[in-house]
């Protein structure tokens, strides 16, 4: 990290602490800090990886509709079966997706990209 941002985030974090920051704020923050500083880049997924993404979901969605005995899949109100996660690393990012209701996990990482 270099000095400028090290001492950007410090004074966050003194604000913060001092009572004068809520804590999203303070995320928002250094969120916005980290894009401004390319640390946080979000290239997306590739075309094909995102019809993986699709073609693996339909599939976990006819998976879980059969163990309910229903033709879709319910997830409850807010359909929130499916948990996306990001690790950053050195090397790149890692990306999976997971369904919570079936237990599978789809990795998504590009390592041709490391």
């Amino acid at each position: 990290m270099d000095i400028k941002r090290h001492s950007e985030v410090d004074n966050l974090l003194s604000t913060y602490f001092s009572d004068d920051m809520s804590l999203q704020d303070l995320v928002d923050k250094v969120y916005v800090l980290g894009l401004e500083h390319g640390s946080l880049v979000w290239k997306g997924l590739s075309p094909e990886k995102e019809k993986q993404l699709e073609k693996w979901r339909s599939e976990q969605d006819v998976k879980f509709a059969a163990k309910q005995g229903k033709k879709r899949a319910y997830y409850g109100a807010i359909g929130g079966a499916y948990v996306y996660s990001y690790c950053h690393t050195s090397l790149g990012t890692s990306i999976s997706v997971k369904n919570e209701a079936t237990g599978e996990t789809l990795d998504l990482t590009d390592y041709g990209d490391w």
